[in-house]
C-alpha cells in the first residue's frame, strides 16, 4: 500500500509484507541524481516504522490540523500582510490569529497502521516509535482503514464481519468508540474496502457474497443491502461530490456504478 503524505505531496508511505513501513521523500533537494527537466530520479529514505510483528495490511493519516483557507474563511497568508494607517504600518501577527482561531502550524502529523498482528498502532510521522498501540486479546486483524470526512474518527474492517470505530479527537487519547459498531455484512478472508460518502452521513463496505452493505454513520443501523454479483465485491468508492453515487468492482471483474 501506498500513500501520499497529506501535507506534502512529494513524500509517500509505503507498507510492505515485511513487517516494515517506509516514509520516502521522492525529490532530493541536492541537484545530484537528476534527469534533464531537473527533477530528482532518487528517492530520499526518511523514516523507516519496524515495530510490527507481521505483514501490515493498511495505513490511514490522520491530519487533524486546519487547512489553510478554513481558518475563519480566510487563507494564513492574510494573517501576516501589512496594512497601512496613517503611513504606520501594523503586522497581524500569525501568533495572534492562532491564539483566536485554533490553528496550529506546528500540529504533529499522525497515522495509523494496522497489521496481521491483530493490532493498531498510532504513529507520529516523524518518529520511528510507535506512540500508542490498540490491541486485545479478542481483537482479530483488520484489513482496511478509513477516516471519517470530519477527521474526528477513523473505521477499521475487522475480518471478524465488523467494522469497528476509532476516536482520533485527542493524540493522545486514540481509543475505540464502542458503541459505534457497524454489523450485518461479510467480510472474514478478504481485504473488503470502506468508504465514507462526503457528507460523512453513511458508511459503505463491499461483501464477500456481492452485496453493498450502506449504513447510516448515527446510528450505526444498516440502511440498504444491495446485491450486485455473485462473487466478492472487494473495493467500493464515493463520487467526491454527488453523496448517491457509489462506484463497486471485485474479484468478477466488472465494475459497477450505482445511485
Amino acid at each position: 500500500m501506498v500513500k501520499f503524505n497529506p501535507r506534502d505531496d512529494k513524500e509517500v508511505l509505503i507498507a510492505f509484507s515485511n513487517k516494515t513501513m517506509l516514509h520516502y521523500n521522492l525529490f532530493k533537494e541536492s541537484a545530484d541524481d537528476t534527469d534533464s527537466n531537473g527533477n530528482s530520479s532518487v528517492a530520499t529514505l526518511v523514516q523507516e516504522y519496524t515495530h510490527h510483528l507481521a505483514s501490515v495490511f493498511c495505513m490511514e493519516f490522520l491530519d487533524r490540523a486546519k487547512k489553510e483557507e478554513e481558518i475563519n474563511g480566510i487563507p494564513v497568508s492574510h494573517f501576516t500582510g501589512t496594512t497601512d494607517n496613517d503611513n504606520d504600518t501594523t503586522e497581524q501577527s500569525l501568533d495572534t490569529m492562532t491564539q483566536n482561531t485554533g490553528y496550529k502550524p506546528e500540529e504533529p502529523l499522525y497515522f495509523v497502521s494496522s497489521s496481521e498482528d491483530k493490532t493498531l498502532q498510532i504513529w507520529n510521522l516523524k518518529i520511528n516509535m510507535p506512540i500508542k498501540q490498540i490491541a486485545d486479546p479478542a481483537q482479530h486483524s483488520m484489513s482496511f482503514l478509513v477516516k471519517h470526512p470530519t477527521k474526528n474518527y477513523f473505521v477499521a474492517q475487522s475480518t471478524d464481519n465488523t467494522i469497528l470505530s476509532f476516536s482520533s479527537l485527542k493524540a493522545e487519547k486514540f481509543k475505540k468508540v464502542r458503541k459505534k459498531t457497524f454489523l450485518g455484512h461479510n467480510c472474514a478472508g478478504y481485504g473488503i474496502e470502506l468508504c465514507f460518502t462526503p457528507d460523512g452521513k453513511n458508511l459503505i463496505s463491499g461483501d464477500s457474497f456481492g452485496y453493498i452493505n450502506c449504513w447510516d454513520w448515527t446510528k450505526c443501523r444498516l440502511v440498504k443491502r444491495l446485491k450486485i454479483d455473485d462473487k466478492v465485491i472487494s473495493s467500493v468508492s464515493c463520487h467526491p461530490l454527488e453523496t448517491s453515487l457509489v462506484c463497486a468492482a471485485g474479484l468478477s471483474g466488472k465494475i459497477y456504478l450505482y445511485s
